[in-house]
């Protein structure tokens, strides 16, 4: 039930419903209830077989590139993964892939993100920057955020 009303509230409720949807093998999309909500909103549930290598082997790469991200930043404090993974999670949707060339935000929406500035961010967010940089150039800005996010 918590998957198919997360895919209901994040997804549908913002862009509508897609064409198709990938689930993995895990009981959670093989329930009655994500199949009978999958049906009524008219979306396609496409099956593989179980170790498919070139459709698992893309999700289970990103789990590990994030699950790499969050322990990098939140070595020190593992309480604040929850406000940084929407961060990483944009940069990561925001790089080009090997596999397709292009970024994973443009397959889904045809522009691309802007890039992130380290500066401007809302003093009370995890990003923020509090003190003064030598220098004050971009990759100065984004050393100093970087050694923030370690702490």
């Amino acid at each position: 039930m918590f998957v198919a009303s997360a895919i209901n509230h994040a997804w549908v409720s913002a862009y509508g419903p897609p064409d198709r949807i990938l689930p993995d093998h895990g009981p959670q999309f093989m329930s009655s209830f994500f199949i009978a909500v999958m049906k009524m909103l008219s979306i396609e549930t496409v099956h593989t077989t179980a170790y498919h290598r070139q459709t698992n082997g893309k999700v289970k790469q990103y789990i590990r590139t994030m699950a790499s991200q969050l322990r990098h930043y939140v070595a020190d404090d593992p309480s604040r993964s929850g406000k940084l993974l929407p961060a990483i999670t944009m940069t990561f949707n925001s790089q080009p892939q090997r596999s397709t060339v292009i970024a994973p935000f443009e397959i889904v929406f045809p522009r691309q993100i802007p890039n992130l500035a380290f500066r401007n961010f809302p003093p009370d967010t995890p990003l923020a920057n509090t003190r003064t940089l030598n220098d004050g150039s971009p990759s100065a800005r984004r050393r100093e955020c970087m050694a923030q996010l370690r702490r």
